[in-house]
């Protein structure tokens, strides 16, 4: 998830309401950005997420930022995830090459324009995600398609 600030989120219905819902049914919540700590923190009081991320991955944790892969490899290494088991949700062209040459499956956040970039699919609204899930898997679901299996 790219953060860059809070206009950013406020603008995308829905955003901090599947942040919630993912992390009461125990997915692990990554932040992955080219922005500051204090700049994340102040962000994630506002949207009241602090508790549902699992782990940060900022400007200052990687030698090479956005395009390159490394922020994501990162972050899915923290996660003790393989980046191909990982989503990834993004706003930019760098965060959604980053995310793709990682290996990551990649949403991208507004226009579909964005899918020419390498995602796979793109949200504008994330008030229409559901999220079906029992004790072995999670779903997430828009008004139109099955959007990803995500095993826990």
């Amino acid at each position: 998830m790219h953060a860059e600030n809070s206009a950013d989120y406020d603008s995308i219905p829905g955003v901090s309401q599947l942040i919630l819902v993912l992390a009461a049914i125990n997915i692990r919540v990554g932040i992955i950005t080219s922005g500051w700590r204090e700049k994340i923190d102040r962000i994630m009081a506002m949207l009241n997420i602090q508790n549902c991320i699992s782990v940060i991955v900022e400007r200052n944790d990687v030698a090479r930022g956005k395009p390159f892969p490394d922020p994501y490899l990162l972050g899915a290494k923290r996660l003790m995830l393989s980046p191909s088991e990982t989503l990834v949700f993004e706003d930019s062209i760098s965060g959604i090459t980053s995310a793709v040459k990682a290996g990551a499956y990649c949403v991208a956040i507004g226009d579909t324009g964005l899918i020419q970039y390498g995602a796979q699919t793109a949200i504008a609204d994330f008030s229409k995600v559901k999220v079906l899930s029992d004790e072995d898997y999670a779903i997430l679901l828009d008004d139109e398609y099955k959007l990803v299996l995500i095993n826990k």
